[in-house]
């Protein structure tokens, strides 16, 4: 039995799939619309596919404040990537030449002040720093730091301003 506006079934075009993603608001102005993306879809063994931003949304979402981005990926018959399959996609950002960035729990926050435990001569120095941006869990640091330096990543609860330390290699 079939009533008047009850579907009778659905057309599909699968051979282009769009992936939606939530980008975060510190991210979103890194993202456009032609940057390439990597798709990995779980139900493929996480096989590494490409895609493109086709679509940014103007807006934020506003329960999570991510903005949508639409990455579109090419489906083949050897593929055969299936609507409402799930994804992880990894977007590339604008190149904004070579940067420091530092994983954002090293560090220290007192007073508005951030700084790190940067070690020298054997000793781990409470050294402020300046952060330019936060992307992901990595945060960019400007000034402070110079590549090469090291930083300790653990146990800064038990060091003071200047702290003596012996540096274990694990081989």
């Amino acid at each position: 039995m079939v009533s008047v506006g009850m579907p009778l079934y659905r057309v599909v075009d699968l051979s282009v799939l769009k992936v939606r993603v939530s980008v975060p608001q510190s991210m979103i102005i890194h993202v456009n619309e032609g940057s390439h993306a990597n798709v990995m879809v779980s139900a493929l063994k996480n096989r590494v596919l490409s895609g493109v931003v086709k679509y940014i949304s103007p807006q934020a979402n506003e329960s999570t404040g991510g903005f949508m981005v639409e990455v579109h990926v090419k489906n083949t018959k050897n593929l055969n990537i299936r609507a409402g399959m799930t994804a992880k996609v990894e977007l590339t950002v604008i190149a904004l030449g070579k940067q420091l960035a530092i994983p954002d729990y090293a560090l220290i926050t007192k007073n508005g002040e951030v700084s790190v435990y940067k070690i020298e001569n054997n000793r781990a120095r409470l050294t402020d720093i300046t952060i330019s941006e936060t992307i992901g869990s990595q945060v960019v640091v400007s000034q402070g730091l110079v590549e090469g330096d090291t930083i300790v990543v653990v146990g800064m609860k038990n060091l003071g301003v200047d702290t003596k330390i012996w540096l274990e290699t694990v081989h």
